[in-house]
């Protein structure tokens, strides 16, 4: 094996959240783009998902994996440069998360958003 495992997160370089959620648990990995064009992972999240988050529908509980990541790393994706991207499997939670932007958007008044 060579290096390291996980590489010190250096705030220059693109970051990207890469979440799963399975029925009993939900994980991420941040990663980082070195230099050598690679992603490498800087952190990584695990949590158990309790008997109330186990009956969740499955894109609520893809966005609840989501959001616990975001309040617990905040400390790292507040210190980004660049914009973090949320890498995820389910198709369905990018529309359900553009419904409720486009649904937010028109209460607000906005006449049109870009998707």
């Amino acid at each position: 094996m060579e290096g390291a495992i996980l590489v010190a997160t250096d705030y220059m370089h693109p970051l990207c959240m890469e979440s799963d959620t399975s029925d009993f648990a939900t994980g991420t990995v941040l990663s980082m783009l070195c230099e050598n064009k690679m992603w490498h992972p800087c952190a990584f999240l695990s949590k158990g998902l309790n008997d109330v988050e186990r009956n969740y529908d499955v894109h609520d509980k893809k966005m609840l994996g989501i959001i616990c990541t975001l309040e617990v790393w905040r400390h790292y994706l507040e210190g980004a440069k660049q914009e973090i991207d949320i890498w995820t499997d389910h198709q369905n939670l990018i529309l359900h998360v553009c419904q409720e932007i486009k649904s937010l958007t028109s209460m607000l008044g906005v006449v049109s958003l870009m998707v």
